[in-house]
C-alpha cells in the first residue's frame, strides 16, 4: 500500500496540476513497500510533472497538521468574521484572503478530517492557541 496526498485541492489545481506537490508514503517500512513508492513517485514525477516528496507516514501528518491545520483553521475562523473590509486593503491582507478564498468552499467534513483525524493536529491549534492567547495579554497589559 502507497499512501498519496496530492498536496493542492480543486482551486489550486483548476489550470493544471504540473508543477504542484504530492506526498508519497509508504505505509509500510518493508523493501517491496518502498520499492513500490518510489515507482508511484517517479510515475508521478514522469506522466504528471508533480514534484514529489517522499515522506513517512508521521513525517507527512506531522507537516501536514502544520501546513494544512493552521491554513483551515485561520481561514475558518476568517470566513467567521466576514463581511471583511474589501476597499481599503493592503497586499498582505489581500494574499491572507486569497488563502482563505482557496479554502472557502471545502466541506466540513474536509476540515473535520484535518483537524480531527490528523494525530498531530491538535497539539498545532493548542500551540496556535495557546501563542494567541500570550500575543492578546501582552496587549491586554499595555
Amino acid at each position: 500500500i502507497v499512501g498519496t496526498h496530492p498536496l493542492f485541492g480543486p482551486q489550486s489545481g483548476k489550470h493544471g496540476i504540473a508543477g504542484l506537490r504530492i506526498a508519497i508514503c509508504a505505509v509500510r517500512d518493508a523493501p517491496d513497500a518502498r520499492r513500490d513508492a518510489r515507482r508511484v513517485a517517479a510515475f508521478c514525477r514522469r506522466a504528471l510533472a508533480l514534484k514529489v516528496f517522499q515522506v513517512s507516514p508521521e513525517d507527512h501528518d506531522r507537516e501536514a497538521a502544520t501546513v494544512q491545520g493552521l491554513t483551515h483553521l485561520i481561514a475558518r475562523l476568517l470566513l467567521a468574521m466576514e463581511p471583511l473590509p474589501t476597499r481599503m486593503t493592503t497586499a498582505s491582507f489581500d494574499r491572507l484572503m486569497q488563502a482563505v478564498d482557496m479554502v472557502r468552499h471545502d466541506s466540513p467534513a474536509v476540515f473535520r478530517a484535518i483537524e480531527r483525524d490528523n494525530p498531530f493536529a491538535a497539539e498545532v491549534r493548542d500551540r496556535f492557541f495557546a501563542l494567541a492567547d500570550a500575543a492578546r495579554g501582552d496587549l491586554d497589559a499595555e
